[in-house]
């Protein structure tokens, strides 16, 4: 009986003890894998910081010349999402126009504000330079500014205020493109070109 007993308090400890063993290798191989997703999320942060995830303080680089994100202008419609970012090099501005297009285009726009007399609803066509334009697309969005986006068209869209916005969407010959914007009863002009996403540099601000 006393041999009995003492197998069963062997069998007690010795299985308490793997017991213990194998609750701790647990614990130890979930504080690996939980450091791994931390490093894996913070790795891929790191990677996924393109030009199409723009942010103030950026400084995007395109045909040798350095431009600081000054501010960023957030767009959204229906769930489709694109930003503008106002970049200055030396006092020259311009405005890149991200992920306006859907999914799978590789072009971005890179505009400058042009003064424009709009004061009615843009029309199908407008001849700007000498150049025509032809409407593309329109809509309305909701639209969040952060940093210094300046006033926008006697609008005053402040730092991290949301607007709607109306805009149309031009195209002229080759790679010219044009945007009216509307915001409130202003109306905004930017006239440039498309560019491949290709031909621009960024290095994350922070």
């Amino acid at each position: 009986m006393f041999t009995a007993l003492l197998i069963g308090v062997l069998v007690g400890v010795l299985g308490g003890g793997a017991y213990v063993a194998v609750r701790s290798r647990h614990r130890e191989l979930d504080g690996q894998n939980e450091q791994k997703q931390l490093t894996a999320g913070l790795d891929g942060n790191l990677l996924e910081r393109t030009i199409r995830d723009l942010r103030v303080g950026d400084i995007v680089q395109y045909e040798s010349r350095d431009y600081l994100v000054e501010g960023i202008i957030a767009y959204d419609e229906a769930g489709h999402r694109w930003t503008s970012g106002r970049m200055v090099d030396a006092g020259d501005e311009k405005w890149l126009m991200v992920g306006m297009e859907k999914a799978g285009v590789d072009t971005v726009r890179l505009l400058a504000i042009y003064d424009l007399d709009i004061s009615g609803y843009p029309p199908e066509t407008l001849v700007v330079g000498g150049v025509r334009y032809n409407l593309d697309s329109r809509g309305t969005a909701t639209a969040k500014a952060s940093g210094e986006t300046d006033v926008i068209a006697g609008s005053g869209l402040a730092s991290d205020s949301v607007q709607r916005c109306r805009w149309w969407r031009y195209q002229g010959t080759g790679s010219k493109c044009l945007l009216v914007e509307q915001w409130g009863d202003s109306f905004r002009t930017l006239r440039g070109q498309s560019i491949r996403i290709d031909d621009l540099e960024m290095m994350p601000g922070s």
